[in-house]
């Protein structure tokens, strides 16, 4: 079982990076949003202490919040898929 874990996870972190990088891109091009991802990186540099920087950090929270989501649903469809059986 750990080898089927172990593949959604790595395909997950693999498609959130992705995701991210793509989401990153039309941010650039829409300044409502590279503001907001801005204000994000600014405080995610603040609560770090300053160990990250403030153009990584709104990048990095966008990554977390796609990993998270993608973690919710393949977990409510492995629950559903289970529970059937």
């Amino acid at each position: 079982m750990p080898a089927k874990t172990g593949l959604s996870h790595a395909g997950a972190a693999f498609a959130s990076v992705l995701l991210g990088l793509t989401v990153e891109t039309y941010v650039e091009r829409l300044a409502l949003l590279e503001s907001v991802t801005d204000h994000a990186g600014r405080i995610v540099t603040a609560t770090t202490g300053g160990s990250v920087d403030p153009g990584l950090g709104g990048p990095l929270l966008v990554a977390a919040g796609l990993s998270f989501v993608w973690g919710v649903f393949y977990h409510a469809g492995r629950f559903d898929a289970s529970a059937g059986r």
